[in-house]
């Protein structure tokens, strides 16, 4: 098994594995704090953030050694996740009753709103509006990753896998775009 193809989907499968156990830890811890707080997870759910490191798997094929970095990586980020989270967490109970969190739309803003006032919870939300735009860029420049990868390792059409002078798959990037707008 010294083929990086055969470690990196070995460790894809594994990877798979792993979140689907995460998530179903994630999903019973959650269905305990709805009975707490009903229909409003604190913050932002663990959930997603667990069933997001399958995206790891995208990148595996770029990553040196990933059979010694991508575990590192995976367990780190659960680590540093759960830790913020509790933190986090921990930090927004001290400053509003459980009552006004769980009618809460964006907790984050109604603890700075009670800290600093209206502009402290403006730019927490601007930050929230920032951070799903930088999550969407991920996802935009992963995902033509994953294709390319597949074209040269000859598992997808060879076009995918060619670059410009930057070295960045462009057919990739636009292909699947082209044909999001044909459909």
């Amino acid at each position: 098994m010294d083929d990086p193809k055969d470690i990196t989907k070995a460790f894809a499968d594994d990877a798979v594995k792993v979140v689907q156990e995460s998530q179903k830890v994630a999903v019973d811890a959650f269905q305990k704090i709805n009975k707490v707080v009903p229909n409003k997870p604190i913050t932002f759910t663990a959930g997603d953030a667990i069933r997001s490191m399958a995206d790891l798997a995208k990148i595996a094929g770029e990553v040196v050694d990933p059979s010694r970095t991508l575990p590192r990586v995976l367990l780190g980020g659960l680590a540093a996740t759960a830790v913020l989270y509790l933190a986090l967490n921990a930090a927004f109970l001290q400053v509003l009753p459980l009552e006004r969190i769980a009618a809460s739309n964006l907790v984050a803003a109604d603890v700075m709103d009670s800290l600093v006032g209206a502009r402290g919870a403006a730019l927490v939300a601007g930050l929230a509006l920032l951070v799903v735009l930088a999550s969407l860029n991920g996802n935009v420049f992963v995902t033509p990753r994953v294709l390319f990868g597949l074209a040269r390792d000859g598992l997808a059409p060879a076009a995918l896998a060619r670059v410009n002078a930057g070295g960045t798959p462009w057919v990739a990037i636009v292909r699947p775009k082209a044909e999001r707008r044909s459909a």
